[in-house]
């Protein structure tokens, strides 16, 4: 039970959490990649520390590459969107959806 509570706080809260935190620290249109990197790479730091100091380290040796590839993608998007909905909330990002500009109409 507690290794399903150690997972879910490491792949969905703390990723969510450094993403809304980066992009309120930043403020700009690089806080989503930037939080895109510090979550895939903590979370690389994590599966290289896991690998050597696991009970299951003989069983689980050398699959960390496929769990970062895998998982990893995922944390460093859950943190990007999450940066990006931060911005998107507070207004410091613009909409690029449309490709008006705002202005007098031309004549």
């Amino acid at each position: 039970m507690t290794e399903r509570a150690i997972s879910a706080v490491l792949n969905l809260i703390v990723p969510a959490c450094g993403g809304i935190l980066i992009a309120l620290c930043i403020r700009n249109r690089r806080a989503p990649f930037v939080a895109a990197a510090m979550a895939w790479f903590a979370y690389l730091a994590f599966n290289l520390y896991t690998d050597g100091h696991s009970r299951e380290s003989e069983l689980l040796r050398g699959t960390w590459p496929f769990f970062q590839l895998t998982a990893g993608t995922f944390v460093a998007l859950l943190a990007a969107a999450c940066a990006a909905g931060t911005l998107k909330v507070l207004g410091n990002a613009r909409n690029y959806s449309s490709k008006r500009k705002n202005g007098p109409p031309a004549a």
